[in-house]
Protein backbone atom coordinates (compact mmCIF):
# COMPACT_ATOMS: atom_id res chain seq x y z
CA UNK A 1 0.00 0.00 0.00
CA UNK A 2 1.42 3.38 -0.96
CA UNK A 3 2.16 5.63 2.01
CA UNK A 4 0.05 8.45 0.61
CA UNK A 5 -3.07 6.26 0.98
CA UNK A 6 -2.53 5.41 4.64
CA UNK A 7 -5.37 6.78 6.74
CA UNK A 8 -7.19 8.31 3.75
CA UNK A 9 -10.93 8.32 4.20
CA UNK A 10 -13.03 6.93 1.36
CA UNK A 11 -16.72 6.27 0.75
CA UNK A 12 -17.83 3.68 -1.78
CA UNK A 13 -21.25 4.68 -3.13
CA UNK A 14 -23.49 2.00 -4.64
CA UNK A 15 -26.87 3.72 -5.01
CA UNK A 16 -28.63 7.05 -5.48
CA UNK A 17 -32.11 8.05 -4.22
CA UNK A 18 -31.43 7.24 -1.50
CA UNK A 19 -27.66 7.32 -1.36
CA UNK A 20 -26.33 3.99 -0.16
CA UNK A 21 -22.72 3.23 0.70
CA UNK A 22 -20.70 0.17 1.56
CA UNK A 23 -20.74 -0.47 5.27
CA UNK A 24 -19.34 -3.15 7.53
CA UNK A 25 -19.12 -6.89 6.93
CA UNK A 26 -18.89 -6.65 3.15
CA UNK A 27 -16.33 -7.91 0.70
CA UNK A 28 -15.96 -4.40 -0.73
CA UNK A 29 -15.17 -3.06 2.75
CA UNK A 30 -12.42 -5.67 3.09
CA UNK A 31 -10.98 -4.60 -0.29
CA UNK A 32 -10.98 -0.94 0.78
CA UNK A 33 -9.27 -1.82 4.06
CA UNK A 34 -6.67 -3.93 2.25
CA UNK A 35 -5.92 -0.94 0.04
CA UNK A 36 -5.40 1.16 3.18
CA UNK A 37 -8.58 3.24 3.18
CA UNK A 38 -10.68 4.13 6.19
CA UNK A 39 -14.41 3.86 5.54
CA UNK A 40 -16.14 6.35 7.87
CA UNK A 41 -19.45 4.60 7.23
CA UNK A 42 -18.32 1.17 8.42
CA UNK A 43 -19.63 1.96 11.91
CA UNK A 44 -23.23 2.41 10.70
CA UNK A 45 -25.84 -0.32 11.01
CA UNK A 46 -26.25 -2.55 8.02
CA UNK A 47 -24.02 -3.70 5.22
CA UNK A 48 -25.25 -1.00 2.82
CA UNK A 49 -26.44 1.93 4.94
CA UNK A 50 -28.44 4.86 3.62
CA UNK A 51 -26.65 8.19 4.00
CA UNK A 52 -27.47 11.81 3.23
CA UNK A 53 -25.56 14.65 1.60
CA UNK A 54 -24.98 15.98 5.11
CA UNK A 55 -23.49 12.62 6.15
CA UNK A 56 -21.06 12.81 3.23
CA UNK A 57 -20.10 16.36 4.13
CA UNK A 58 -19.52 15.50 7.80
CA UNK A 59 -17.46 12.38 7.01
CA UNK A 60 -14.23 14.33 6.34
CA UNK A 61 -13.62 12.32 3.16
CA UNK A 62 -10.56 12.31 0.96
CA UNK A 63 -12.17 10.21 -1.78
CA UNK A 64 -15.59 9.20 -3.01
CA UNK A 65 -15.76 6.13 -5.22
CA UNK A 66 -18.86 5.99 -7.41
CA UNK A 67 -19.50 2.41 -8.50
CA UNK A 68 -20.58 1.52 -12.02
CA UNK A 69 -23.02 -1.00 -10.57
CA UNK A 70 -25.53 -1.74 -9.16
CA UNK A 71 -26.40 1.94 -9.77
CA UNK A 72 -24.76 3.10 -13.02
CA UNK A 73 -22.96 6.23 -11.78
CA UNK A 74 -21.65 8.32 -14.68
CA UNK A 75 -19.51 11.45 -15.13
CA UNK A 76 -22.50 13.72 -14.43
CA UNK A 77 -22.71 12.19 -10.95
CA UNK A 78 -19.05 12.98 -10.41
CA UNK A 79 -19.90 16.64 -10.96
CA UNK A 80 -22.78 16.45 -8.48
CA UNK A 81 -20.54 15.03 -5.76
CA UNK A 82 -17.78 17.52 -6.54
CA UNK A 83 -20.28 20.36 -6.12
CA UNK A 84 -21.39 18.82 -2.82
CA UNK A 85 -17.80 18.35 -1.57
CA UNK A 86 -15.36 20.50 -3.56
CA UNK A 87 -12.27 19.36 -1.62
CA UNK A 88 -12.91 15.64 -2.12
CA UNK A 89 -11.59 13.67 -5.09
CA UNK A 90 -14.54 11.92 -6.75
CA UNK A 91 -13.72 8.90 -8.89
CA UNK A 92 -15.94 6.64 -10.97
CA UNK A 93 -14.86 3.02 -10.47
CA UNK A 94 -15.66 -0.30 -12.14
CA UNK A 95 -17.93 -1.90 -9.57
CA UNK A 96 -17.33 -5.42 -10.86
CA UNK A 97 -13.68 -5.16 -9.84
CA UNK A 98 -14.74 -4.81 -6.22
CA UNK A 99 -16.79 -8.03 -6.18
CA UNK A 100 -15.37 -11.47 -5.56
CA UNK A 101 -15.32 -13.95 -8.41
CA UNK A 102 -13.66 -14.21 -11.80
CA UNK A 103 -13.16 -10.43 -12.02
CA UNK A 104 -10.58 -10.72 -9.27
CA UNK A 105 -8.17 -12.08 -11.90
CA UNK A 106 -8.10 -8.56 -13.35
CA UNK A 107 -8.55 -6.66 -10.09
CA UNK A 108 -4.90 -6.41 -9.00
CA UNK A 109 -3.96 -4.58 -12.18
CA UNK A 110 -7.13 -2.45 -11.98
CA UNK A 111 -6.41 -1.46 -8.35
CA UNK A 112 -2.78 -0.64 -9.17
CA UNK A 113 -3.95 1.72 -11.93
CA UNK A 114 -6.61 3.19 -9.66
CA UNK A 115 -4.10 3.94 -6.91
CA UNK A 116 -1.70 5.49 -9.42
CA UNK A 117 -4.49 7.74 -10.71
CA UNK A 118 -5.24 8.91 -7.16
CA UNK A 119 -1.63 9.85 -6.58
CA UNK A 120 -1.61 12.44 -9.33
Amino acid sequence: MPKFLQAKRAAYVIWKKPYMVVGKDTYIQSVLERMGFINPFSNLNGRYPVVTEEDFQKADLDYVFLASEPYPFKEQHQSEFTAMMPNVKVVNVEGEMFWYGSHMLLAASYFKNLVESLEG
